[in-house]
C-alpha cells in the first residue's frame, strides 16, 4: 500500500508541481530542480545546512487537490526570483483567508510558543495535552 501519512503525501504533490515544471521550462539548459517543505527549508537550509545558500530559493505556493502547501524552489544556475513568470505561484499574504492545511503539513504536530500543541490532524488546540481523534495523550500542566 505505500508509506502512509501526509508527509508521503505531501512530498509526491511537491514533486508533482506545475511550478516545478514551469521554472525548468523557464531556465534553458536546467535538467534539474529542487523544491523542498517549508519545514525542510526553515529547519535545515534557513538555518545553514549544506552548501546551497536560503536567498537561491524561492518561495512557492502549490495547490494540490483540495491543499496548498508552501514550498521553496531551486534551479542551479537560475536566478528564479527574476523570473516573472513564477509570480502567479507567490504566497499570499500572511494573514490571507485563503484555505490550506495547518503550518507543517497535514498529519504533523507544531509546538508553538508557551508549549502548546497544536494537533493539525483535528485542527484543535490544547495546552499540555495531545488529542489525536480519541486518543488523549499528557494532561493539563
Amino acid at each position: 500500500m505505500g508509506v502512509p501519512g501526509g508527509h508521503a503525501v505531501q512530498v509526491n504533490r511537491l514533486a508533482d508541481a506545475q511550478a516545478v515544471r514551469d521554472a525548468l521550462r523557464l531556465c534553458p539548459g536546467a535538467d534539474l530542480a529542487v523544491i523542498v517543505s517549508d519545514r525542510v527549508f526553515n529547519d535545515y537550509l534557513s538555518d545553514g545546512y549544506g552548501s546551497l545558500s536560503p536567498a537561491e530559493f524561492r518561495q512557492v505556493r502549490v495547490r494540490a487537490k483540495a491543499d496548498t502547501y508552501t514550498a521553496y524552489l531551486y534551479v542551479a544556475g537560475c536566478d528564479l526570483h527574476e523570473l516573472a513568470d513564477l509570480d502567479a505561484y507567490a504566497p499570499g499574504p500572511p494573514d490571507s483567508e485563503e484555505p490550506g492545511p495547518p503550518p507543517g503539513g497535514p498529519g504533523t504536530l507544531v509546538y508553538g510558543s508557551a508549549h502548546k500543541i497544536t494537533d493539525s490532524v483535528v485542527n484543535e488546540t490544547h495546552e499540555g495535552d495531545i488529542n489525536v481523534g480519541d486518543i488523549s495523550l499528557g494532561g493539563k500542566h
